[in-house]
């Protein structure tokens, strides 16, 4: 019995650490600017609006995958004024798409 627990507890930790190497991975190796026009551009294909990012594009891995946009605004292309605009959002994605 305790042989067999032995045997689990290094199977989930082997896991856990499997998983820790790809978030790793992940994080380390996919630059989030590469995304910055799909965005924008899946953004107005949607809503007809225009999205522009005006801050940083990050990456954050925990406790979900999600890019995170700072300083965006919104605006509808035949207004030449801005609708709205946030400080910070958060997006969270699947992270079999990013690569």
């Amino acid at each position: 019995m305790v042989k067999q627990l032995s045997i689990v507890i290094k199977g989930l930790t082997i896991l856990f650490l499997l998983a820790l190497g790809v978030a790793g991975t992940l994080y380390f190796l996919v630059s989030p600017e590469r995304f910055r026009p799909e965005i924008i551009a899946q953004f107005q294909r949607q809503t007809g609006l225009q999205l522009d990012i005006a801050g940083d594009l990050t990456l954050a891995v925990r406790p979900r995958v999600a890019f995170i946009l700072r300083d965006i605004r919104m605006r509808n292309p035949e207004v030449p004024r801005e609708m709205a605009s946030a400080p910070e959002v958060t997006l969270n994605v699947d992270p079999l798409r990013l690569l």
